[in-house]
C-alpha cells in the first residue's frame, strides 16, 4: 500500500451527536488530524482489491499512524457519500452476518491515483470525471 501519512487535509469531518457526552466531542476534534490518513488508507486499500469493513480494519493493524476501527468505517461511509466508494456485493461469512463488499467507483479510482501522484485532494476530487 501507498504511504498514508497526512500530506494535506481531506474534507472529511469526524462528528459527535449533540446528545453525545463531552468526551465524544473532544474525541471528534482530535480525530480530525487522523481523518486524512484514514481516508488515504481506505482509498489505497480498496485500490488493491474490494473489501468488507472487517477486512479494511483487519488489514490496518500494521499501519502508522494507528487507525481506529470506527474511524475506518466512518471514513469509508464518508467516501461512499462522496461517490468515491460503493457497495459492490454482499458476502455471507460463516458465523457472521451478511457483510457488504466495498469497491472504488471510477471517480474513486481517479481520485486515488491522483493522490498517489501527489495531487491535493480537492483538486483530484474536482478534476475526476462524474460517473
Amino acid at each position: 500500500l501507498v504511504d498514508v501519512k497526512v500530506c494535506e487535509p481531506i474534507p472529511v469531518t469526524p462528528k459527535a451527536r449533540a446528545t453525545d457526552p463531552a468526551t465524544s466531542h473532544i474525541a471528534a476534534k482530535k480525530a480530525i488530524k487522523s481523518a486524512s490518513a484514514t481516508v488515504r488508507y481506505v482509498l489505497n486499500s480498496l485500490a488493491d482489491c474490494d473489501k468488507t469493513d472487517s477486512e479494511l480494519v483487519d488489514q490496518s493493524c500494521n499501519h502508522e499512524p494507528k487507525l481506529s476501527p470506527s474511524g475506518i468505517r466512518s471514513r469509508r461511509k464518508e467516501l461512499a457519500d462522496m461517490g468515491l466508494v460503493a457497495a459492490d456485493t454482499s458476502v455471507d461469512l460463516p458465523g457472521h452476518r451478511v457483510m457488504t463488499v466495498w469497491t472504488l467507483t471510477a471517480k474513486g479510482r481517479d481520485v486515488q491515483a491522483a493522490l498517489v501522484k501527489g495531487t491535493p485532494f480537492a483538486e483530484a476530487f474536482a478534476n475526476a470525471p462524474v460517473t
